[in-house]
């Protein structure tokens, strides 16, 4: 496996680079100024950042190279490295939503189960079915449990 290792500080690369050698992975040592391009050149599967200022790097990271998994050890809040991974994509899509999926979505935020929904919103469980099926593709998402996290990320309960 090829890790990339982005951190200023040379005693926190040996440390990441001693933690992941024993597991089979090469690891790369960079600083945020010479990430980007070293993401080009090494190609990595994972990027492990420790630079607090590595946050503003994951979303041009993403775009460029949607392929990298990245693992952030840092002790900026964990609320603030979230955001960081939030997908626009998603954002954009639960502003396509209707107003009866936006009702139904809010129910799934509060864990209800279809017919539960279908009850709560006086329609048919074929209809809650349909919904949610909308929802999955404007969301782009087809796990439902992956829905109820959006719902209640988004504060739609």
């Amino acid at each position: 496996m090829r890790v990339l290792l982005v951190d200023n500080q040379s005693s926190t690369h040996d440390g990441m680079r001693t933690s992941v050698a024993g597991a089979g992975v090469d690891a790369e040592p960079a600083d945020i100024a010479t990430a980007a391009q070293q993401v080009a050149a090494f190609r990595p599967q994972v990027l492990l950042l420790g630079d607090h200022r590595a946050l503003r790097f994951i979303s041009e990271l993403r775009e460029r190279h949607p392929e990298v998994r990245v693992m952030v050890l840092s002790q900026t809040p964990p609320a603030e490295v979230l955001l960081t991974f939030r997908d626009d994509r998603t954002d954009e899509g639960l502003g396509r939503l209707t107003a009866r999926e936006q009702d139904v979505l809010r129910c799934l935020a509060k864990a209800y189960d279809n017919d539960e929904i279908a009850d709560e919103l006086g329609i048919a469980v074929r209809t809650v079915n349909r919904h949610l099926e909308a929802i999955r593709g404007k969301l782009g998402t087809r796990r439902r449990s992956h829905l109820v996290r959006l719902a209640r990320t988004a504060h739609a309960c």
